[in-house]
């Protein structure tokens, strides 16, 4: 350092564009470039030599997410394979599992924060995602360091509150942690209007620019008319445009009054200081217990048997494609159910593409899901047509007419084949993880759905070896239209795109794009035109109660599955 002095320094100046007055009377031997020299100013080098010490050009602090130790924990006899817990109370349960297989020093801890906010109201729900988009904020620069010694944090929302996720060397990952535990319960005080209304508008952009895509306002749809407590986008970016700044201040100070904390840590990383790690987390934020009576709950409506039909219009107006989902209800989760409908997605996949797709061109995207909507299961068909080219009445049609020759498809697969699809889909589900986070991945998404079923893949594996072609063929045609429709339970949601000429496209009104009218993006009310009517039942010859016209009147009436309370096993 006693070296770097003025006095001793070398300034060198390269340009393509050369000064006119400067004489170049030096020639460089190996290249033969033209160049001069001259003495620094004694002058100049007096002015360095006295100068003050700007603070902006001081050496960094040391940084303290940087990891020194990355030595391995010893393995364990009689390791568990699935994760353990460490700790069950009225305020917060924490689930830990030592890696052995892949032996890094690396860690993940992922807590899930719960709260009857979320769930709320679509205001509330709209807040929380305010509330998200500033605590990212607001650990940009403080968390720098820490991203810097290759660490890694995500924050977002879920169904019921709040994730965050803590990943990287094992060492300091609980630093990371608190510091946003810290930022947490102080960054609502440190939001500004300036950036209050610059990420206002960025999020109500966000929901609008989600809201007129239609594959997004048929998953909506379907999911507010099966679930209570869901708000669509539209909802949400209607809230969001009132909300004050004073509002989500104090919003984010009564968000972490009152939770239930989920938590997995799994890695490099002792039992104790799991749990610490976590103890210390909930004594910062210093949350008060939130009853199991008063967490958030999902219930799933059961569809009436037969069929319903909730067909709405496209809110882009530009936009002439069509989405058709058509969703199958069956009954509350089981294994053995869930991998017959999985069993029968795989028969049907690829003839489902070959005729809706490739021979009727109905769409470019067609395909099948198996469905576990909050613990109920079922399955969907859906089509990305064109408004242009096809009517959704007639899409559903040709969906139905190929269902009914997929009980043909059943009935003519031989044993033989579907043992080779059991065979495949058991050597799927054998697939090893190939990285810590895959199977903390895994573990994770059995916690936070309230599963628990930690050995899901190998009770599954044992389900497909047991089923039969004619269990298949039996579930088949109790949940078809075709067969004995003793559980056939349907719900088509339809989004009809607009079919206009390139002319009206000219013509349409634009701000639906979130571009040219960014007033009218930020202002927008979003009002559902809902189709059907009782010529359109006569003119499609549909009962005359296919059509939904209102979602709380369809709602109001129905049964509602019961919303099951799984315990750890």
């Amino acid at each position: 350092m006693d070296l770097l002095q003025p006095s001793s320094m070398n300034i060198m100046i390269v340009s393509k564009k050369l000064p006119k007055d400067i004489v170049y009377d030096q020639t460089e031997k190996w290249f033969g470039t033209r160049y001069t020299d001259r003495e620094v100013p004694a002058s100049w080098i007096s002015k360095w030599e006295s100068v003050k010490p700007y603070p902006e050009f001081s050496i960094p602090p040391p940084n303290p997410f940087i990891t020194t130790d990355f030595s391995i924990l010893e393995k364990k006899e009689n390791q568990p394979e699935y994760p353990q817990q460490l700790s069950d109370n009225p305020l917060y349960e924490i689930w830990y599992r030592q890696d052995q297989k892949f032996e890094l020093p690396m860690a993940y801890y992922y807590l899930y924060l719960i709260s009857p906010l979320s769930v709320k109201s679509a205001r509330s729900n709209a807040l929380l995602d305010m509330m998200i988009n500033f605590l990212v904020y607001s650990l940009t620069e403080v968390a720098y360091p820490a991203v810097t010694a290759d660490l890694s944090y995500a924050i977002s929302s879920y169904e019921k509150g709040l994730m965050i996720k803590v990943y990287g060397y094992n060492q300091k990952l609980p630093v990371l942690l608190d510091l946003i535990s810290s930022k947490l319960i102080t960054f609502g005080d440190e939001i500004s209007l300036a950036v209050f209304e610059a990420v206002k508008d960025k999020l109500i952009k966000s929901y609008h620019n989600k809201a007129i895509k239609p594959s997004s306002l048929a998953k909506d749809m379907r999911l507010i008319l099966l679930v209570n407590n869901v708000y669509t986008t539209m909802e949400k970016h209607m809230e969001l445009q009132t909300v004050t700044l004073d509002e989500l201040k104090d919003y984010c100070k009564e968000f972490i009054k009152t939770l239930y904390l989920k938590s997995l840590v799994q890695g490099n990383v002792t039992a104790l200081e799991a749990s610490a790690t976590v103890k210390k987390f909930v004594d910062t934020v210093h949350f008060t217990e939130l009853p199991a009576d008063i967490r958030p709950k999902y219930k799933v409506v059961q569809i009436p048997k037969g069929e319903k039909c909730f067909r709405i219009e496209s809110f882009n107006k530009q936009d002439t494609n069509s989405i058709i989902t058509n969703y199958y209800q069956a009954a509350p989760f089981t294994i053995r159910s869930s991998v017959i409908i999985e069993i029968i997605m795989l028969i049907i996949e690829e003839p489902l593409f070959d005729v809706l797709r490739t021979k009727e061109q109905l769409g470019y995207n067609v395909y099948c899901s198996l469905r576990d909507t909050f613990g109920v299961l079922g399955y969907t068909i859906t089509v990305n047509a064109q408004a242009t080219k096809h009517t959704t009445n007639h899409v559903d049609n040709r969906i139905e007419e190929f269902l009914k020759h997929t009980d043909k498809i059943l009935e003519s697969t031989p044993e033989k084949e579907l043992n080779q699809i059991k065979e495949d889909l058991i050597k799927t589900k054998q697939c090893a993880h190939t990285d810590l986070k895959e199977e903390v991945d895994t573990n994770w998404s059995e916690i936070i759905s309230d599963d628990y079923i930690f050995d899901r893949l190998k009770q599954e594996i044992a389900a497909i070896k047991d089923v039969t072609l004619k269990e298949v063929r039996q579930w088949w045609k109790t949940h078809n239209k075709f067969g004995d429709k003793e559980n056939f339970r349907k719900l088509t949601v339809q989004v009809v795109g607009h079919n206009k000429s390139e002319k009206d496209v000219k013509d349409a009104d634009v701000d639906v794009l979130g571009n040219d009218k960014e007033d009218a993006v930020l202002g927008r009310k979003f009002r559902v035109t809902v189709l059907g009517n009782e010529s359109l039942c006569k003119k499609e010859k549909k009962d005359k109660e296919y059509f939904i016209k209102d979602v709380e009147d369809f709602r109001s009436g129905l049964v509602m599955f019961p919303s099951v309370e799984k315990l750890p096993k």
